[in-house]
């Protein structure tokens, strides 16, 4: 089990800084599927609501790529997701379908 350390911060900040350290120190590959939330609860031993604001803080700073009943991948770009651009992308995939 591996648990946050003690600090100051909120412990919505500690899973960010878990989830970047595991995505800088290459654990989680470029693209590959990161931990469900419920995985991500077990192990560091916080509820599901904090997981879930850090991880939805991650992607709306560009770190992450949610996708839709698939979980979140790790972006390939530093560059933040333009999520309208990927919506556009979609439509315009299955239209060409």
């Amino acid at each position: 089990m591996n648990t946050l350390s003690d600090s100051a911060s909120p412990l919505y900040e500690k899973v960010k800084d878990f989830v970047l350290g595991n995505i800088g120190s290459g654990k989680w590959a470029r693209n590959s599927r990161l931990p469900s939330e419920n995985e991500l609860v077990s192990a560091l031993g916080v509820s599901r609501m904090t997981v879930h604001r850090a991880l939805r803080e991650l992607t709306s700073e560009g770190h992450l790529r949610r996708i839709q009943g698939g979980g979140h991948l790790r972006c390939a770009a530093q560059a933040p997701v333009d999520a309208d651009r990927d919506q556009q992308h979609h439509y315009r995939d299955q239209d060409a379908r």
